[in-house]
């Protein structure tokens, strides 16, 4: 039950049922009938929900406990919870270093570029496999983790070369 993940993280199953009643009610959001999963009715509608939260740690603090409420509800073996694995590590692509490790968050990256190769997705798996690289890179561990360093780059290159970018794939 997802409600029950948000409870793990410390969130009131009550208060999440109100707001999100409201939320319905005012025609911010639509519970799906078949899934019975809510989505905003537009886009707007969530970038401004989300740009109410002040940034900063506190933003950052909110965004990595969602993560981990996705990163339970990918890994809780339903079928179609792929989605909650590359927003989860889409959104702990934008918090503070302090608050996700950067050798695992290059690990996840790496991880979110084997499932779009998987899909025939070879940009975003770019796009993937360089946020890992700086990832490592910007961790100060990049030669301590040697095997991982080399399996990256290798990976790198050889996308760097599937999506056409010679020159960066002879400059790795």
């Amino acid at each position: 039950d997802k409600i029950a993940l948000l409870e793990c993280e410390g969130v009131n199953r009550f208060k999440v049922e109100k707001l999100l009643k409201y939320a319905g009610k005012q025609g911010m959001i639509i519970r799906q009938a078949e899934s019975g999963k809510y989505a905003f009715t537009h886009d707007k509608i969530r970038e401004a929900a989300f740009h109410m939260i002040p940034q900063g740690r506190a933003r950052d603090e909110l965004l990595m406990r969602i993560s981990r409420v996705l990163m339970n509800l990918a890994s809780s073996g339903t079928d179609n919870n792929e989605w909650a694995f590359f927003v989860a590590v889409d959104h702990m692509n934008s918090l503070m270093p302090e608050l996700v490790p950067r050798v695992e968050l290059s690990r996840l990256n790496y991880r979110v570029a084997e499932m779009n190769l998987a899909k025939g997705a070879t940009f975003g798996a770019n796009a993937s496999l360089l946020t890992a690289l700086a990832c490592l890179e910007n961790s100060g561990r990049k030669w301590k983790e040697y095997q991982f360093t080399l399996q990256l780059l290798n990976q790198v290159i050889t996308s760097e070369f599937s999506v056409g970018n010679f020159e960066m794939a002879f400059s790795h």
